[in-house]
């Protein structure tokens, strides 16, 4: 499991409660219904957040229970996916100290992902880890100029040719 450590005080819970979730249009941790929730869509949209230029990506998450929208951090430092406490509950994700990665769906794909330690520094944040990514086909997209950032899922883009690379 991933062992590093995020310094990224400039997100809190009740940031992703009022500022991300008013500027991405979705309460946090609500219900994912309605004409922004599409299973398996081949691309989300999300933005960059703040000055320290933070990717922030909302998906509709599940488990045994109606999706909930939560918003995640993107960190290509980091290899697994994190939910904080807060958002675990929120889901019915019980703490099981024998089996630390729990299966969820993460916009309709099946992910291992972990509760973050309570004495990390982004215990408060849901990070999104490269796993994901890479077992999803995700093309990310993190445009600063615009501030928009986008993942695109399936694998089917051919952007670049490799010759003799």
């Amino acid at each position: 499991m991933y062992t590093g450590d995020i310094f990224a005080t400039d997100i809190t819970e009740e940031i992703l409660h009022t500022n991300i979730a008013r500027d991405l249009g979705i309460n946090y941790l609500s219900e994912a219904t309605g004409d922004k929730l599409i299973h398996c869509p081949q691309m989300v949209n999300g933005y960059i957040f703040g000055k320290a230029g933070r990717s922030i990506i909302p998906f509709p998450i599940s488990f045994n229970s109606p999706p909930r929208w939560v918003f995640f951090m993107f960190d290509t430092g980091a290899p697994q996916t994190f939910l904080t406490e807060q958002a675990s509950k929120a889901i019915g994700v019980i703490p099981d100290p024998e089996e630390p990665g729990t299966v969820l769906d993460i916009n309709g794909y099946l992910t291992t992902v972990f509760i973050s330690p309570n004495n990390c520094l982004f215990a408060h944040i849901n990070l999104l880890g490269t796993l994901f990514c890479r077992l999803n086909h995700v093309f990310a997209v993190e445009d600063y100029y615009r501030g928009t950032v986008s993942f695109h899922f399936g694998g089917k883009w051919k952007l670049v040719e490799k010759k003799g690379l």
